[in-house]
This record gives structure tokens, sequence and C-alpha cells, in this order.
């Protein structure tokens, strides 16, 4: 299947479901979103940003098809990438409660790796960072 960005990029994959992907995805929503995100259809995924920018994740929402899709790029798919690779799924699971890069999205991406004490971003590059709940 092939599906535009709506930004002038385009999405191509294959309907087959992938259990460590969908895995990854459900212990992440469960750990940082207390398992409240939507049912998604997660799919690895061919991501042709807008002007050959490189993109490694997308939200695919109702209007795009029929229920929500979350997609990793599949050149995250080699075992060496798993952290990009469940990165980018945090950054795209984030995305159902910001839909746009602004400082709210920032500080719910930041709030998401806290939840899950990702250390590789969070914790050892600031010294007792931590996000103010308001």
């Amino acid at each position: 299947m092939e599906i535009p960005t709506g930004d002038g990029g385009k999405i191509t994959f294959e309907d087959n479901v992938d259990p460590l992907l969908l895995s990854t995805f459900e212990r992440l929503n469960g750990q940082i979103f207390d398992g409240s995100l939507l049912e998604t259809e997660i799919r690895w995924a061919k991501i042709n940003g807008p002007q050959g920018c490189s993109m490694y994740g997308y939200l695919a929402n109702e209007q795009q098809l029929s229920k929500p899709y979350l997609f990793v790029d599949e050149r995250l798919r080699d075992r060496s990438l798993v952290l990009l690779a469940e990165l980018t799924l945090i950054h795209e699971m984030c995305h159902f409660k910001v839909p746009t890069h602004n400082a709210a999205f920032v500080k719910e991406f930041l709030r998401a790796l806290q939840r899950v004490s990702w250390e590789p971003l969070v914790g050892k590059c600031v010294a007792g960072f931590q996000v103010v709940e308001d």
C-alpha cells in the first residue's frame, strides 16, 4: 500500500504485523501512557519525506487510513538500531497527545522518556533533569 503524508512525502508499506514491533508499542503504551492510546496498527514502512527529507516515523490518522497507523522506517529494522527504532516509536506515540512539533510536544516527549527512564538521552545528558508537571 502507499499513502501520501500530506506534506509531499509518501509511505509505502505491506500490511504485515511484526509481533516484536507491536509488543514494543504495547509495552511503551503501558509504561508511558498507562495504556490510554488508541488501538493502532504498527507497521514497518519505507518513508519518503517531502523533497527527499529523511523521516524515521509517521503517525497516520483516520483521515488517511480507516484507523490510526504508526509507521517506523524499515531502515531502523536492523537489530543494531533497536534503540533508535524505540526512540522513534516513542516520538510518534507522543503525537497522539500533541500533534505538532512545538513546546508542548517537547515537554510531552521528555515526559515520555522520563517515564521509561530512557537513559541514553535523559538522565545521562542532563544531570538531575525532571519534567515539572503543571
